[in-house]
Protein backbone atom coordinates (compact mmCIF):
# COMPACT_ATOMS: atom_id res chain seq x y z
CA UNK A 1 0.00 0.00 0.00
CA UNK A 2 1.32 3.49 -1.03
CA UNK A 3 1.98 5.83 2.06
CA UNK A 4 1.06 9.38 0.77
CA UNK A 5 2.84 11.81 4.06
CA UNK A 6 2.00 15.08 3.79
CA UNK A 7 0.17 18.10 1.37
CA UNK A 8 0.47 16.45 -2.29
CA UNK A 9 -0.26 20.30 -3.61
CA UNK A 10 2.42 21.30 -1.14
CA UNK A 11 5.14 19.09 -0.02
CA UNK A 12 4.56 15.27 -0.12
CA UNK A 13 6.48 12.30 0.20
CA UNK A 14 4.88 8.87 -1.46
CA UNK A 15 6.66 5.63 -0.41
CA UNK A 16 5.98 2.18 -0.27
CA UNK A 17 7.97 -0.81 1.45
CA UNK A 18 8.42 -3.63 0.01
CA UNK A 19 9.81 -5.94 1.70
CA UNK A 20 12.52 -8.66 0.59
CA UNK A 21 13.68 -11.37 2.37
CA UNK A 22 16.78 -11.88 3.41
CA UNK A 23 16.96 -7.73 3.69
CA UNK A 24 18.14 -7.92 7.06
CA UNK A 25 16.90 -5.16 8.71
CA UNK A 26 17.15 -2.93 5.47
CA UNK A 27 13.82 -1.33 3.94
CA UNK A 28 13.43 -1.71 0.47
CA UNK A 29 10.70 0.06 -1.19
CA UNK A 30 9.98 3.01 -3.84
CA UNK A 31 9.71 6.57 -2.99
CA UNK A 32 9.41 10.38 -4.27
CA UNK A 33 9.02 13.52 -3.02
CA UNK A 34 5.84 15.36 -4.23
CA UNK A 35 5.83 19.65 -4.81
CA UNK A 36 2.31 19.44 -6.66
CA UNK A 37 3.16 18.29 -10.04
CA UNK A 38 6.67 18.23 -9.82
CA UNK A 39 8.18 15.33 -8.64
CA UNK A 40 11.39 14.78 -6.94
CA UNK A 41 12.41 11.13 -7.62
CA UNK A 42 11.17 8.00 -9.27
CA UNK A 43 8.81 6.06 -7.95
CA UNK A 44 8.57 3.59 -10.31
CA UNK A 45 12.25 2.22 -9.63
CA UNK A 46 11.28 -0.84 -7.57
CA UNK A 47 13.12 -2.41 -4.44
CA UNK A 48 15.51 1.16 -3.55
CA UNK A 49 17.46 0.75 0.09
CA UNK A 50 15.33 3.35 1.96
CA UNK A 51 18.16 3.08 4.74
CA UNK A 52 20.40 5.32 2.76
CA UNK A 53 17.30 7.77 1.92
CA UNK A 54 16.50 7.93 5.69
CA UNK A 55 19.81 9.19 6.19
CA UNK A 56 19.73 11.56 3.77
CA UNK A 57 16.95 12.74 5.68
CA UNK A 58 18.18 12.41 8.96
CA UNK A 59 21.38 14.79 8.27
CA UNK A 60 19.19 17.20 6.23
CA UNK A 61 16.69 18.19 9.71
CA UNK A 62 19.90 17.70 11.91
CA UNK A 63 21.32 20.39 10.06
CA UNK A 64 18.90 22.34 8.90
CA UNK A 65 20.20 25.60 10.88
CA UNK A 66 23.40 25.62 9.34
CA UNK A 67 20.90 26.14 5.73
CA UNK A 68 20.56 29.69 6.25
CA UNK A 69 22.61 31.89 4.19
CA UNK A 70 21.20 35.03 3.19
CA UNK A 71 23.71 35.50 0.53
CA UNK A 72 22.50 31.97 -1.19
CA UNK A 73 18.83 33.13 -0.28
CA UNK A 74 19.08 36.19 -2.56
CA UNK A 75 19.97 34.42 -5.49
CA UNK A 76 17.49 33.30 -8.14
CA UNK A 77 16.79 29.42 -8.23
CA UNK A 78 19.17 29.40 -11.72
CA UNK A 79 21.94 31.22 -9.71
CA UNK A 80 21.54 29.29 -6.78
CA UNK A 81 21.64 25.92 -8.59
CA UNK A 82 24.99 27.21 -10.47
CA UNK A 83 26.57 28.48 -7.30
CA UNK A 84 26.32 24.77 -5.57
CA UNK A 85 26.45 22.84 -8.58
CA UNK A 86 29.63 24.25 -9.56
CA UNK A 87 31.12 24.00 -6.25
CA UNK A 88 30.45 20.69 -5.32
CA UNK A 89 30.20 18.66 -8.87
CA UNK A 90 32.56 20.49 -11.35
CA UNK A 91 36.09 20.95 -11.29
CA UNK A 92 36.04 23.98 -13.05
CA UNK A 93 39.46 25.69 -13.38
CA UNK A 94 39.63 25.17 -9.71
CA UNK A 95 42.84 23.96 -7.77
CA UNK A 96 42.35 21.16 -5.56
CA UNK A 97 42.46 23.06 -2.47
CA UNK A 98 39.54 25.56 -4.04
CA UNK A 99 37.07 22.75 -4.67
CA UNK A 100 38.18 20.81 -1.27
CA UNK A 101 37.20 24.62 0.60
CA UNK A 102 34.45 24.42 -1.77
CA UNK A 103 33.16 21.33 -0.63
CA UNK A 104 33.46 22.26 2.70
CA UNK A 105 31.52 24.96 2.39
CA UNK A 106 28.33 24.10 0.19
CA UNK A 107 28.15 20.52 0.34
CA UNK A 108 25.93 20.85 3.33
CA UNK A 109 23.15 21.94 0.59
CA UNK A 110 22.66 18.74 -1.38
CA UNK A 111 19.76 17.00 -0.12
CA UNK A 112 18.84 13.62 -2.50
CA UNK A 113 22.02 13.68 -4.81
CA UNK A 114 23.15 9.79 -4.31
CA UNK A 115 20.29 9.69 -1.60
CA UNK A 116 18.91 5.96 -2.89
CA UNK A 117 18.07 4.53 -5.99
CA UNK A 118 14.79 6.55 -6.51
CA UNK A 119 17.17 9.53 -7.19
CA UNK A 120 19.85 8.17 -9.00
CA UNK A 121 18.69 10.49 -12.27
CA UNK A 122 18.51 13.71 -10.00
CA UNK A 123 20.28 16.44 -8.20
CA UNK A 124 19.10 18.09 -5.42
CA UNK A 125 19.79 21.02 -2.91
CA UNK A 126 17.75 23.15 -0.53
CA UNK A 127 18.63 26.41 1.53
CA UNK A 128 16.20 27.56 4.28
CA UNK A 129 15.65 30.50 6.31
CA UNK A 130 13.22 30.95 9.86
CA UNK A 131 10.17 30.68 7.25
CA UNK A 132 10.49 28.49 4.31
CA UNK A 133 12.96 25.91 2.95
CA UNK A 134 13.78 26.25 -0.86
CA UNK A 135 14.02 23.38 -2.71
CA UNK A 136 16.22 23.16 -6.20
CA UNK A 137 16.12 19.93 -8.11
CA UNK A 138 16.94 18.50 -11.77
CA UNK A 139 16.93 15.43 -13.76
CA UNK A 140 19.01 14.64 -17.05
CA UNK A 141 15.35 15.05 -18.47
CA UNK A 142 13.86 17.54 -16.72
CA UNK A 143 14.58 21.67 -16.27
CA UNK A 144 15.58 22.74 -13.01
CA UNK A 145 12.64 23.45 -10.33
CA UNK A 146 12.57 25.22 -7.55
CA UNK A 147 9.87 25.09 -4.72
CA UNK A 148 9.66 27.06 -1.69
CA UNK A 149 7.91 25.12 1.24
CA UNK A 150 7.09 26.45 4.66
CA UNK A 151 9.96 25.32 7.10
CA UNK A 152 7.29 23.52 9.43
CA UNK A 153 5.52 21.67 6.78
CA UNK A 154 9.24 20.46 5.34
CA UNK A 155 9.85 19.40 8.75
CA UNK A 156 6.75 17.83 9.98
CA UNK A 157 6.68 15.82 6.39
CA UNK A 158 10.69 14.70 6.81
CA UNK A 159 10.37 13.82 10.22
CA UNK A 160 6.81 12.35 9.26
CA UNK A 161 8.53 10.05 6.83
CA UNK A 162 10.99 8.97 8.79
CA UNK A 163 8.79 7.71 11.72
CA UNK A 164 7.13 5.28 8.86
CA UNK A 165 10.33 3.85 7.86
CA UNK A 166 11.49 3.19 11.73
CA UNK A 167 8.26 1.39 12.05
CA UNK A 168 8.54 -0.52 8.80
CA UNK A 169 12.03 -1.63 10.13
CA UNK A 170 10.76 -2.34 13.60
CA UNK A 171 8.22 -4.59 11.89
CA UNK A 172 11.03 -6.33 9.99
CA UNK A 173 12.79 -7.22 13.20
CA UNK A 174 9.81 -8.66 15.19
CA UNK A 175 8.64 -10.33 12.29
CA UNK A 176 12.65 -12.44 12.03
CA UNK A 177 11.48 -13.02 15.67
Amino acid sequence: MTEEIGDRSVFQIQCVHEPLSRSEGYVFGRMCLRFGDDVLGDFDEPACMLNVTAGHVELALKNLAEHDEPELSALSDEQLWERLDSAIYRRNKRTTEQVVADDRRYRRFDFLTNGGESFDNFKSFFVADDHDVRVLFKSDDQPLIGRRVDRSVFIETLQAWLQWFKCERARLKNEKQ
